[in-house]
């Protein structure tokens, strides 16, 4: 009888409290069928992960409380908990026994198969949230040897570790996190489109020696349309925080596509003697370069602009 002489354990005051809320909830549930969670729930918390834990508390009472609304309620929490995008509720519900009970007693209610489902997608979520955190891990690790290849000028091995960094993250979705180490001014999405670009930035380097790095410079044959967007594939800088000033430039020096790098590579290529093995490649190059020309800048008023600052024109 519980502890206060009730079937539930609750005083009488206790009882009544619990079915107004319930109550509330059906009224807006009935509103906003969709979401009710967002009008239930001020605006100011109803994102945090205790919500659903809460949906889940106001659940277990319902059931408690033999309620009316409780069939209605238990579909819909149990559907936020299945569908939430956030590896943090389900990790916290499955290590917290009593919150795992309760899903267990009210996931089961349809059988053991639905409970079943219902904790494979939960758990699976966790597992992919994990997997994407060791990729972004690993990316942000690559990043800093190819920066430190670079440095050494081993192209070769930049060549390798900017095509290993692509295959990885090729097929993660969702935003990709800021490079680890960079200042507090800059950031730079781990894109597949940033990591090949530094392979063509390699590439461009060890082209007369190296037949891998003439493959890697034919591996783009629309890059008018690849790289587009240069938040795609450049550093963003931050020149103001007040203002959200912000501007991209290319790691490594200016950008082999405006500054004509890659195209003037290709041209050199296709003029030497034996420089590309077969037709279907030179014909490859000749529609890349075609599509570089009218990407050409004329940089050299920037890069001498540039190079006419000095921390000595301030003090």
């Amino acid at each position: 009888m519980g502890e206060r002489g009730s079937p539930s354990g609750l005083s009488d005051l206790e009882i009544e409290v619990a079915k107004a809320i319930a109550a509330e909830w059906d009224a807006v549930a009935h509103k906003h069928p969709f979401s009710p969670e967002i009008y239930f729930y001020s605006m100011g918390n109803w994102l945090s992960p205790s919500r659903d834990y809460q949906l889940l508390k106001l659940l277990h009472v319902c059931s408690v409380l033999k309620l009316q609304g409780y069939g209605a309620m238990r579909e819909h929490v149990l559907r936020c908990i299945s569908e939430s995008i956030s590896d943090e509720r389900p990790s916290t519900m499955i290590h917290q026994p009593w919150l795992l009970q309760a899903l267990i007693l009210h996931g089961s209610a349809d059988g053991v198969a639905s409970l079943e489902q219902l904790l494979i997608s939960m758990t699976q979520k966790v597992v992919d949230k994990e997997k994407a955190h060791l990729v972004w891990l690993k990316a942000n690790v690559f990043r800093k040897l190819y920066h430190l290849a670079f440095a050494k000028a081993d192209f070769t091995c930049c060549l390798r570790v900017a095509r290993d960094g692509h295959r990885l993250v090729d097929d993660v979705s969702g935003a990709a996190p800021n490079e680890v180490g960079l200042g507090e001014m800059q950031s730079n999405l781990l894109t597949c489109k940033h990591w090949k670009y530094l392979e063509l930035r390699a590439a461009i380097e060890i082209a007369s020696e190296s037949d891998s790095a003439r493959q890697s410079l034919l591996s783009v044959e629309a890059p008018a349309t690849y790289f587009s967007d240069e938040h795609d594939y450049c550093i963003r800088e931050v020149i103001d925080f007040d203002f959200g000033d912000e501007c991209y430039v290319t790691p490594y020096g200016h950008s082999i596509i405006k500054g004509g790098d890659w195209m003037k590579t290709l041209s050199a290529i296709l003029e030497a003697e034996g420089g590309f093995s077969s037709q279907q490649e030179i014909e490859v190059a000749q529609r890349i370069i075609a599509e570089l020309v009218p990407l050409m800048e004329d940089l050299s008023d920037q890069e001498n602009a540039f190079a006419a600052w000095s921390l000595s024109d301030f003090e």
